[in-house]
């Protein structure tokens, strides 16, 4: 028998579950364009916001002649940044990983608005700099978000929800242009915009760049954004040179906080900071010429492929000389004291050992060192100043570090006053000789690099121009004419 019901009761239920639906926030599906957009829209009307960028890098290549390894980059950086007035402060560190070596450098910025134009403070190792900036480039709004919600079906919604700051997020993967990061990179702020310099003069064409972007359920703000370079960056590399790999470059950046930044606040230090056309003396550009990322200044009427040092270091009052035969004069005596011990290079690193010098927080003692090879790196000596030295390893087979000689080793006081251990090179040259007793005691040497808006000169002795295994140079301040930094190496026994 079939049961009848009465409209009545039907049509309440029918009322009922509608009501309750839309009570329960029924709507259609967020879409990924959807999402994207509502971001773009929600900040515009931010007016601050607390950030993080991690750049995580590995390369793997020739750090050294006939030595491979893998370098580790790890840029991380805390970002706050206000849109009236319009300014942005980034705090963090730049590491790198080498051979088991980590070094980690503390950096702070600020960049406002001053006058008709942009500037920036930068505190590195407790030094202020001041520079103009050339953009508006603050990163007080994200407007990428808008252009990526315009490229339909790019992305793609997560059926789960991810996790970002203890709050639920939408997620979206999927591909953008590769043009399209230079924008966000661009609105993210300097630091980011610093990064992206890094994949430097390339052509990416029609390539699509790997991103992960989480959005805050409740807020519809961006909680996390990350891109992948790796593969991209991979292609590039794998086109240029045979020498070096990428194994990894991810850039992420982690929302924290809107509008919940205060004034940012230039500390009195850096306003004092005296403004500079260049970066500091040893800046950017000249950072990228020493890890082969540019070329050094050429001087009008150089010949080109000639290595001289009117070609890379500017016209010099210093004549050079062709390399000397080997011998026992000068500095191929490769004779060096520690307050007044004498050993001649290469010696076992028992010997620093002996003398109190220890391998800190940065070095392994186990490390292991291939035969006929070298590395870089740094021991401590009782006071807790570094030295750079070598460890060569001249045996026919692995040795731990420990058990190495040291090959070479680099003083200076550019970072400070010397520590209390007195090391002399050969002939006597030490840290405050005069470039006069230099050139007296080593003669002429094989390179000069001496360009006028840099103050420092730098002087290259070699006994082989084609590998420099053996070899010592000298820095010098170009105002006081005192050497301020030296290194000396004798390695032609590896490999």
């Amino acid at each position: 028998m079939k049961r009848i019901l009465k409209s009545g009761p039907v049509k309440a239920a029918a009322l009922l579950c509608m009501g309750m639906l839309a009570m329960s926030g029924c709507q259609e599906p967020p879409t990924p364009a959807g999402l994207l957009q509502e971001v773009s829209e929600n900040m515009a009307s931010v007016g601050s916001y607390a950030a993080n960028m991690l750049v995580e890098m590995e390369v793997t290549g020739e750090i050294m002649e006939g030595q491979t390894s893998t370098i580790g980059v790890n840029v991380d950086m805390d970002i706050e940044s206000t849109k009236e007035p319009s300014a942005v402060y980034m705090g963090g560190s730049v590491g790198i990983s080498m051979v088991g070596v980590n070094l980690s450098v503390d950096i702070e910025n600020y960049t406002i608005k001053e006058n008709d134009g942009y500037v920036s403070y930068t505190n590195v190792n407790e030094q202020w700099v001041k520079e103009s900036v050339e953009s508006e480039n603050t990163g007080a709004g994200i407007t990428a978000f808008k252009d990526l919600a315009g490229d339909e079906g790019a992305f793609l919604l997560s059926e789960d929800k991810s996790v970002v700051n203890d709050q639920k997020c939408y997620e979206l993967k999927g591909t953008f242009d590769a043009d399209k990061l230079l924008d966000i990179l661009n609105s993210a702020g300097n630091a980011a915009d610093r990064v992206g310099g890094m994949t430097g003069e390339v052509e990416f064409g029609e390539a699509k760049i790997p991103v992960r972007i989480c959005i805050y359920e409740k807020t519809r703000l961006p909680a996390l954004m990350e891109i992948d370079l790796t593969k991209t960056m991979q292609a590039y590399i794998a086109g240029v040179t045979d020498e070096a790999s990428l194994d990894d470059l991810k850039l992420i950046i982690t929302y924290h906080s809107f509008n919940d930044v205060e004034e940012i606040i230039i500390p009195s230090q850096a306003k004092k900071a005296v403004e500079e056309t260049r970066s500091n003396e040893l800046g950017v550009s000249d950072l990228e010429r020493i890890l082969g990322g540019g070329t050094w200044p050429e001087t009008e009427g150089s010949e080109e492929g000639a290595q001289t040092e009117k070609e890379w270091g500017g016209q010099s009052s210093i004549e050079t000389a062709p390399p000397p035969t080997e011998g026992r004069t000068g500095w191929q005596t490769y004779e060096v004291s520690f307050n007044g011990r004498r050993m001649e290079l290469p010696f076992k690193v028992s010997e620093l050992e002996a003398m109190g010098y220890t391998y800190g927080d940065y070095m392994d003692s186990e490390y292991v060192i291939n035969k006929g090879q070298y590395e870089y790196g740094f021991m401590l000596e009782p006071g807790g100043t570094e030295l750079s030295v070598f460890f060569l390893n001249r045996t026919d087979g692995p040795l731990a570090l420990k058990d190495c000689e040291i090959g070479g080793l680099q003083t200076n006081n550019w970072s400070g006053e010397p520590g209390g251990v007195k090391i002399v090179f050969p002939q006597g040259i030490k840290l405050g000789s005069g470039l006069d007793e230099v050139l007296e005691a080593y003669g002429n040497p094989q390179d000069v690099y001496d360009y006028e808006e840099d103050s420092w000169i730098s002087l290259y002795y070699y006994s082989d121009s084609d590998n420099y295994m053996n070899s010592v140079d000298i820095t010098v301040d170009r105002e006081t004419q005192k050497v301020i930094g030296l290194n000396i190496s004798k390695l032609d026994q590896a490999f």
